[in-house]
Formats: C-alpha cells, structure tokens, sequence
C-alpha cells in the first residue's frame, strides 16, 4: 500500500491534485492507516489514476472523466451495459480522431524541422 506522496511520485502528480481528485469522487483510498492519519493506495488506485491521467491528456474534462468512470463502475457491477459500451465506443472514435490529427500535426513539425536545418 502507498501513502499519498508516494502515490503522487509515482503518477507524477502533486498530492494537491490527488486531494482533488478525492473531492471530485473520482479516485478514493482503498484504506486509511491503522492510526486512521494516511490514506493508503493500491495497485488499483494507481492504475484508476493513470485512466485519469491518461484521459486528461486526450482532453477531456474532469466531469467528462467522472462520467466515464461512473458508467465502467457501473459496468463492472453489470449495470446499463449497452450505455457503457456506446459511451466506450464513442470515447475510442473520438481518441482515434484526435490521433489522427496529432499524427498530422506531427508530420507537420517533422517537415519544418528538416527546412530549418
């Protein structure tokens, strides 16, 4: 298990932000201390923080990652399945098209980069 700064090193994270994570109910402790004083992490917290990380860096927002995680919770529980699927399935078209421009930017900067030379 992992207190929070530690947790925080290893995502890159302040532990600020991890708070606020905890506030928006988009990541929770999976315990606390025996003296009740730290909040302990495990491997699930870490790859929950990740998603979040990792679905900011797509671009979307806190609120649009917290309904995403709200429906694959709900999944998991084998609630509103199809929702969950259609919102997956539109979250992966949408991640494809911004790859796609990103690829084009990319390519973009790679031909400036070989006219500055």
């Amino acid at each position: 298990m992992l207190k929070i700064g530690e947790l925080a090193q290893i995502a890159g994270l302040h532990a600020g932000t991890i708070r606020n994570y905890e506030q928006q109910s988009l990541l929770k402790p999976a315990a606390r201390s025996e003296t009740g004083q730290h909040r302990l992490y495990g491997a699930e917290e870490v790859a929950r923080l990740q998603f979040i990380r990792q679905a900011n860096l797509a671009g979307l927002t806190l609120r649009e990652v917290k309904e995403l995680l709200t429906l694959i919770d709900g999944g998991q529980r084998g609630e509103n399945v199809p929702r969950v699927r259609e919102a997956l399935e539109k979250n992966i078209r949408e991640t494809e098209q911004k790859m796609e421009l990103l690829s084009g930017f990319r390519d973009s900067l790679l031909s400036y980069r070989s006219l500055a030379v």
